[in-house]
């Protein structure tokens, strides 16, 4: 089958939107489907000095990726979405599907068989993702919408778009790991002490403050923070000056990122209860599926979330612990109760299989394509 994958993301750049993206391309393409991703080609915002962009990405050159005009100029959107509505009139193909509500409209109004993956409730800012979705709902063309969470798919049917049948919650994946051929810096001594990871954003909702906390009152342990902006690093680092066992690695690359969760004993998701992205700008505790927990559930490690119904709707309490998003005191308790290693490696073995047999891409492409079975 040959699918064409409809993306607004910049690719390639550090966003979860554009991880996600590719990786279901590759998931796509590793059942056996032709994939063609389409991306905007906003050169001015691609992540700097990116050689190989599967690469960047950990993912197989399997598919093709194709960027379509989208210049730095006003109504550069309206360029791109040109460009995508010109691209799916000459390129056949046996499905289309993407994040990007806009597009997927055009390929119903071209009559091509579309399933669209929803990240949010988009029509509740957004007045021409609102109108898309309308077009969307009515078209006969389209398959069914994919949400990444059931609290989302439960907004989806609230508002009125489609009816049960043609909407199913596919929580986000993470990849099956394996070992790497990439050099990696090996934290040292560490033999003797705990070694806390955290791993993602650093905006306001992410729970560093708690990370922050837990370090003064843990001084025998070791806290890892992966990712952040410079901007954000800066910030979080003038809060922890005096704080000797912070230690702030910056941004790592997808294809290496594996490598330093393995290098921690415990990691942390202390998500609070508001939750933001694009550094805050949107609110997304209450529908959120966060990568992060799937991804610490791939690395064998065990890890702590806050106890929020969100990130409960992915993992129980035989898999995760949990802990009150904004109790410190609850933080270094549940991390004190994780002292022993045969603690933590039971867990860990415990979501490892969830994960397997739930929560890989793979899974989340299979169960997208179950929309074409059903229509």
């Amino acid at each position: 089958m040959r699918i064409i994958y409809l993306s607004n993301s910049v690719i390639p750049s550090r966003t979860a939107n554009s991880i996600s993206v590719m990786k279901m391309c590759q998931a796509y393409a590793d059942l056996g489907h032709e994939v063609t991703l389409l991306a905007p080609n906003r050169y001015y915002s691609f992540e700097q000095n990116v050689d190989d962009t599967y690469d960047f990405y950990g993912v197989k050159n399997n598919f093709s990726i194709e960027h379509l005009a989208a210049p730095k100029i006003r109504g550069n959107f309206l360029i791109y979405l040109f460009q995508c509505a010109r691209y799916l009139r000459r390129n056949k193909a046996d499905l289309i599907t993407g994040q990007f509500p806009q597009a997927c409209a055009i390929a119903t109004a071209l009559g091509l068989p579309t399933i669209l993956e929803a990240h949010g409730p988009s029509w509740k800012n957004r007045w021409m993702e609102k109108f898309a979705l309308n077009k969307l709902a009515s078209a006969p063309s389209l398959l069914g919408i994919t949400t990444n969470s059931p609290s989302l798919k439960e907004m989806y049917l609230q508002a009125g778009y489609l009816d049960g049948s043609k909407i199913i919650a596919t929580p986000n994946g993470a990849d099956i790991p394996t070992p790497t051929s990439k050099e990696i810096t090996r934290w040292q001594n560490t033999t003797d002490r705990l070694q806390i990871g955290y791993f993602g954003h650093l905006f306001e909702g992410r729970g560093i403050e708690i990370i922050i906390g837990c370090a003064k009152k843990l001084v025998d342990m070791d806290f890892h923070i992966v990712g952040g902006t410079e901007v954000d690093i800066e910030k979080w680092k003038s809060q922890s000056n005096d704080i000797t066992n912070i230690i702030f690695h910056g941004f790592i690359p997808q294809n290496k990122i594996q490598s330093y969760r393995e290098q921690c004993d415990i990691l942390l998701a202390p998500y609070q209860k508001h939750v933001g992205v694009f550094a805050g700008k949107e609110e997304t505790s209450a529908y959120m599926c966060p990568m992060k927990i799937i991804e610490y559930l791939s690395s064998k490690r065990t890890f702590i979330a806050s106890d929020l119904p969100a990130i409960r709707a992915l993992v129980d309490d035989e898999v995760a612990t949990f802990a009150q998003p904004d109790d410190i005191d609850d933080w270094t308790t549940k991390i004190n109760s994780l002292r022993s290693k045969a603690t933590r490696e039971s867990v860990a073995a415990k979501g490892y299989d969830l994960f397997l047999r739930e929560l890989t891409w793979l899974k989340r492409a299979e169960k997208t394509l179950s929309l074409i079975d059903g229509h």
